[in-house]
């Protein structure tokens, strides 16, 4: 049983999710990141889903046959829902055809892994996963500092002409309570694949860490103002109030740990 200093420990340290039906595979998975995070584990695609909406983790390993299904169909379903489209998800399969590899990607996946692998390949694409999550949180903190968005008139490129028209089509949407994938590329004027594919070329992460980006520099601001959580929850675009007062909590804890 842990003490209070080893759960401390615990809460601080940043949370994996294995989804994998291999009792072999959870286990070396387990054993090679549980020196450096809270690993735990599902067994099939509807206990993955359940897991990831409870634990909102920071990183899911993802196998893709599993007894009740495909385990892309849970990185489609997490990379469609708010709550969770920021989470990465990494694939690791035994399927490695350049078809395979793929497919993996174009259904959202943030990275795919192709069995066998080394110690060192499995952590440092963790590692580097995690490390762009953060490293995107914060370029949002100060890019919308203070809730002001900051245009360049001068604009060298259509790249940047393209990055300040999201910024801008996305301030007024999430003021409007409005602002999702499917906004998004309606008023830009893009099929979702193309904003998608637009976003990853010149942000470096997916429409999904965008938007939630956005969202939680927004409540942010909106905390700052005083509103309650509950308000903040349907101003920001949310709708169920306990799981994104749990991810508001978790995006402040890790902003002040970083």
């Amino acid at each position: 049983m842990l003490n209070d200093e080893q759960n401390s420990k615990a809460d601080k340290l940043e949370r994996i999710l294995i989804i994998e039906d291999d009792g072999m595979m959870i286990g070396l998975l387990t054993d090679i990141l549980s020196p450096s995070y809270t690993v735990t584990s599902a067994g099939t695609v509807t206990r993955g889903l359940e897991k990831s909406f409870i634990e909102l983790p920071d990183l899911i390993i993802c196998d893709i046959k599993l007894p009740d299904g495909n385990g892309l169909d849970i990185v489609s379903t997490l990379k469609q829902n708010q709550l969770s489209a920021h989470i990465p998800v990494i694939i690791i399969s035994s399927l490695d055809s350049e078809e395979d590899v793929i497919n993996g990607l174009e259904q959202g996946a943030d990275d795919y892994i192709t069995k066998p692998f080394s110690n060192n390949e499995l952590i440092v694409r963790v590692k580097t996963q995690l490390e762009n999550r953060r490293r995107i949180i914060n370029w949002y903190r100060h890019q919308f500092a203070n809730d002001k968005l900051v245009i360049h008139n001068n604009l060298p490129s259509k790249e940047q002409q393209f990055v300040d028209k999201l910024k801008e089509i996305s301030q007024t949407l999430i003021h409007g309570g409005e602002l999702s994938i499917d906004t998004l590329a309606r008023e830009m004027a893009h099929s979702k694949r193309q904003l998608q594919r637009k976003v990853k070329e010149h942000l470096n992460c997916s429409c999904g860490d965008y938007i939630f980006g956005l969202r939680m520099n927004y409540a942010e601001s909106l905390s700052l103002k005083g509103y309650t959580i509950k308000e903040i929850t349907a101003m920001t675009g949310y709708k169920d109030v306990a799981h994104f007062s749990r991810i508001f909590k978790k995006h402040l804890r890790q902003r002040d740990d970083n």
